[in-house]
């Protein structure tokens, strides 16, 4: 949880400590949503959530005791309201062998400047968090117990002064949904609540099963109370993001992110956010973007365009983060076409950028601006496959990233492979939008497609274990799998047809 934190803080940096003569060309309001996507490929996992925060007391309202406390606290750094499994170790246990599950209250405070033995700690902290829970236990209609005393070195320094200590108080667990609501709506400013916009997205990411809820309360110079609400999604799923068409969205459980429609009555820019954080496990760089891409986020022209903002660069060395942000610009929304990446691999070689496209080209090669424009070109072109896509619901599916590999992995690595794509895809892109159109309006004409597939699917396995080393072994296995094909789908059938007519007719 505490890396989804720190990410948080990262776009909160961004949101509200921009510089002057930036926030004096645009519209800013107190109330912001933000999306984040984590895809750590080194670790394994990836997460979003969708979030919603403001400085403003009247967009959510909390009591006026809790907030004077919070603001005259000088050693609190927040206070936490979660649902998170095990939100400090040891806070789940497993009695008769059932699993006992709560939602936390952490009160988050600093260690105080002298240096004190582990028990004094613990009391200290306990007399801190004790002087708070009462109030927040009434603000929000709840009764917590004490739990434990957990102290964080937040893996900086192992210096007892740089300490963040944990005051932990459970109460039995809630959905994500559950909390949502019971936070929401006496607390919520009814404007905001009806607004739609990342609100709404998480309200129904909150009906998901395995999400997290997070209402958090930060002093900030202990003048304002920063209020966020979150809904997360924190082990979504490992992928092998090198060459992969990622849509956001599509991690995000919609088709369309809109905006809140509080920011209908001006240029806000910077009220709605996606942010997108990549730990990659090789050297990687983005692509292919089908969206703008802004370079001088103080260019107001460019804000108005929208698009995404990397904030150093596309490109990544072993180790480092990509991290981009994309901004809605002028428009309300967003779909799934315009919020899809590619990232490859970071050879040494050069993006160039044409248009929303955004394609590597060895510096070496010194091509013309023409040459790079056709490469891009080529490289937008070569896109999915749309059928399949449609069919089992996601790109990320098993079966879609199979056929992925296939194209990508055998098929273009000869020249007789990539000319008989060239020519598959002039066909193929000349019907198949019609068809995945037709797939997500028609569920029955979907499943239809999806066992027409499995046969298709169960014959390019053998590619798979195929050693093709020349292009002579590409020409054989690739027209044995074809005629296999034409096996299965026209002449059994055709066979059996046959037969039918010859048995009536006895």
């Amino acid at each position: 949880m505490y890396k989804i934190l720190l990410l948080a803080t990262i776009v909160l940096l961004f949101v509200f400590y921009i510089p002057q003569s930036f926030s004096e060309s645009i519209g800013y309001l107190s109330w912001t949503e933000t999306a984040q996507l984590v895809i750590d490929e080194n670790g394994g996992k990836t997460s979003v959530s969708l979030g919603v925060m403001s400085k403003n007391p009247d967009d959510i309202m909390i009591p006026e005791l809790l907030e004077s406390m919070i603001l005259n606290s000088p050693r609190l750094i927040g206070i936490s309201y979660t649902n998170q499994y095990n939100c400090v170790p040891g806070v789940e246990e497993v009695v008769d062998y059932e699993l006992h599950e709560f939602s936390c209250v952490m009160i988050d405070i600093t260690k105080p400047s002298e240096i004190r033995g582990i028990e004094e700690l613990h009391a200290d902290a306990r007399s801190v968090g004790d002087s708070f829970i009462g109030v927040v236990n009434q603000s929000f209609g709840i009764d917590t117990e004490f739990h434990s005393v957990f102290i964080n070195r937040m893996g900086l320094t192992s210096d007892l002064y740089k300490s963040k200590i944990s005051v932990v108080y459970i109460l039995p667990k809630k959905s994500s949904v559950e909390h949502f609501d019971e936070i929401t709506t006496p607390f919520v400013k009814a404007e905001i609540h009806n607004g739609g916009g990342f609100f709404k997205h998480a309200q129904e990411m909150a009906e998901h099963k395995d999400s997290v809820f997070s209402f958090s309360l930060v002093p900030i110079d202990h003048q304002q109370v920063l209020r966020s609400i979150t809904v997360l999604m924190e082990d979504w799923g490992q992928y092998d993001i090198t060459n992969m068409r990622i849509s956001l969205l599509e991690l995000l459980m919609v088709d369309t992110l809109e905006r809140s429609k509080v920011f209908t009555d001006g240029f806000y820019p910077l009220n709605s956010i996606i942010s997108l954080t990549v730990i990659p496990d090789q050297n990687s760089q983005i692509t292919e973007l089908n969206s703008n891409l802004i370079i001088d986020p103080a260019n107001v022209e460019e804000l108005k365009t929208g698009g995404w903002y990397f904030d150093s660069s596309s490109t990544s060395e072993l180790g480092e983060i990509i991290s981009g942000k994309y901004l809605f610009g002028t428009e309300s929304s967003v779909d799934r076409e315009d919020m899809y990446l590619i990232i490859g691999n970071n050879d040494g070689t050069e993006p160039i950028i044409h248009n929303d496209v955004i394609v590597e080209v060895n510096a070496s090669d010194n091509p013309s601006y023409d040459e790079a424009v056709k490469q891009a070109t080529d490289f937008k072109e070569r896109g999915g496959c749309l059928i399949a896509t449609a069919a089992f619901g996601s790109e990320m599916a098993p079966q879609v990233q199979f056929l992925r590999e296939i194209r990508d992995n055998t098929v273009l690595k000869t020249e007789s492979g990539t000319a008989f794509m060239t020519s598959f895809n002039q066909f193929y892109y000349s019907f198949s939008p019609t068809i995945a159109d037709y797939e997500r309006e028609n569920p029955v004409f979907k499943e239809a497609v999806k066992l027409t597939l499995t046969p298709l699917l169960t014959s390019l396995t053998l590619l798979q274990y195929a050693d093709i080393n020349s292009e002579s072994e590409m020409l054989g296995y690739g027209i044995s799998v074809i005629m296999l094909n034409i096996g299965m789908y026209f002449i059994v059938p055709a066979l059996v047809i046959i037969k039918i007519k010859t048995i009536k007719k006895i």
